[in-house]
């Protein structure tokens, strides 16, 4: 038996010595064996710890004074819809990326948008809320309309050979100085002659010296030319109305985020149920130390085939997808929990009152409590799940691996062994940030290179000595190379 042979048992005992590498038996690497080289090293936990970070103060906050915050969760939840919906172009929602595309985090937002909801549309019906957001989606169109006019409510404005509408928009601005209401049009035409040529000369004197003798015969109706397009200028009704109308248009907002939620959730839940009938799910680990000229690595007695990929630089193997498999199971679990706290979020702050306290008088009952507590401990576990992957190689691979290269220009055979090391923080965020913004293609990559399948959470970090680029589906390590 060949010298070599030993010294692919250091690594396997059990390896087949008929086992042939990139075409070639074992024994045609006898020479490199004999003379081995040294080469070669979720959604990133830090990047989970800053949502904490966001959302942990935004929940107590929201358990008392929910009023102060709502713009803050109206932008968060929109902010991470948009990553969401980014992370479903990009993977396509295949089953092997699911450490990118899992929506578990947004129960949160799901809460705060159901809690802007109901807290600010409970004291007025539904057709009230309809109502108000109507007339607050015309305000632009008003503004612009009563600008078009305002030439015809000029102090002293002469009524003569005036539309009766044009008339009536004159005396009512008159009316508004003196804080009164103009009549309608109908109450402007029983006039009398004497009483119109009193009211524009009163109307004028009034004018030129500031004074209000001027009272009217009968008492002004509260009716305004809303017939003729244009509304009145009641001070102290708009400002009430206009801060009625921010609070309706928030709650437009959150409505709108929550069935954006609620539908990324669902489409979610039925991908991840369907990748769990997947039988022998792979996913590719890419390294540059895979490459050039490399054909196989040996890793856990298994000799992997080097894939070529689009990207410069790495090579890549096919893994067992076993965190993603446990991925998948875990997403549909918790989506499954997380519609439910929020539909029981629901019914508990609709059906409860709103003046009901908990153990401080500051403590509102009236919150979503299911989703506060429930997303915090997925930010919690996600967080600690992906400082375990960061610092441990994914299954399938060990830290010590050989890498077979030939070179079919110099007939040569080369093998090497790499010291591979977990992707750490640096790698995490490179591989999460690549799966995310695979879509953007040179947008995000740059018009020289092209990616082969879009990243997963794991990234190789390449050294400052090999400067090599990477690609991955499950992760990237980093590898020091040893002299």
């Amino acid at each position: 038996m060949d010298q070599t042979i030993p010294s692919l048992w250091n690594y396997c005992p059990a390896i087949n010595p008929n086992q042939t590498i990139a075409g070639f038996p074992i024994a045609s690497w006898s020479r490199s064996l004999s003379n081995l080289q040294t080469c070669g090293a979720l959604q990133p936990y830090v990047l989970v710890v800053v949502q904490i970070l966001l959302h942990f103060p935004a929940c107590v906050v929201r358990v008392a004074r929910w009023e102060k915050i709502q713009v803050y969760s109206i932008v968060v939840a929109f902010v991470n819809i948009a990553i969401t919906i980014q992370a479903y172009v990009s993977t396509r929602l295949v089953p092997k990326q699911i450490l990118v595309w899992t929506p578990v985090t947004l129960i949160l937002d799901a809460g705060a948008m159901l809690q802007i909801y109901v807290l600010v549309i409970e004291d007025m019906s539904f057709q009230e809320f309809v109502g108000t957001l109507l007339r607050g989606l015309k305000w632009p169109f008003k503004v612009i309309h009563s600008k078009m006019h305002a030439r015809l409510r000029r102090d002293g404005q002469v009524l003569k050979d005036r539309p009766v509408a044009h008339q009536v928009l004159v005396v009512q601005h008159h009316f508004e100085k003196n804080d009164q209401r103009a009549t309608t049009t109908a109450e402007y035409m029983e006039l009398t002659a004497a009483e119109r040529a009193d009211l524009h000369q009163n109307s004028t004197n009034r004018a030129a010296s500031g004074s209000s003798s001027y009272q009217p015969s009968r008492q002004p109706s509260i009716r305004t030319t809303e017939m003729h397009g244009v509304q009145p200028d009641r001070r102290k009704e708009s400002d009430t109305q206009k801060d009625y109308s921010a609070q309706t248009f928030s709650a437009a907002l959150a409505l709108v985020a929550l069935v954006l939620i609620i539908v990324l959730q669902l489409i979610a839940l039925a991908h991840a149920q369907s990748g769990l009938e997947a039988s022998n799910l792979q996913v590719r680990w890419c390294s540059p130390f895979f490459q050039p000229q490399a054909h196989a690595v040996l890793a856990d007695c298994h000799i992997s085939p080097v894939v070529p990929s689009q990207s410069q630089g790495i090579g890549c193997i096919e893994l067992p997808a076993t965190q993603q498999e446990t991925w998948l199971l875990m997403t549909t679990i918790m989506l499954w929990l997380t519609l439910l706290c929020q539909l029981a979020d629901f019914c508990f702050l609709f059906f409860n009152d709103k003046k009901s306290k908990g153990c401080h008088e500051t403590v509102k009952l009236q919150r979503p409590w299911l989703t506060m507590f429930f997303g915090m401990i997925i930010l919690i576990v996600m967080a600690m799940k992906g400082t375990e992957y960061a610092n441990h190689l994914p299954d399938g691979i060990s830290e010590r691996v050989l890498v077979f290269r030939y070179d079919p220009s110099l007939v040569s055979h080369s093998v090497c062994e790499a010291h591979l090391k977990s992707s750490g923080i640096r790698g995490g965020i490179m591989g999460y940030c690549d799966g995310l913004f695979s879509s953007w293609t040179d947008w995000y990559l740059g018009k020289n290179t092209r990616m082969a399948e879009s990243l997963g959470v794991f990234v190789i970090t390449p050294t400052p000595v090999l400067n090599g680029q990477v690609e991955s589906d499950i992760g990237i390590s980093a590898g020091d190379v040893v002299n």
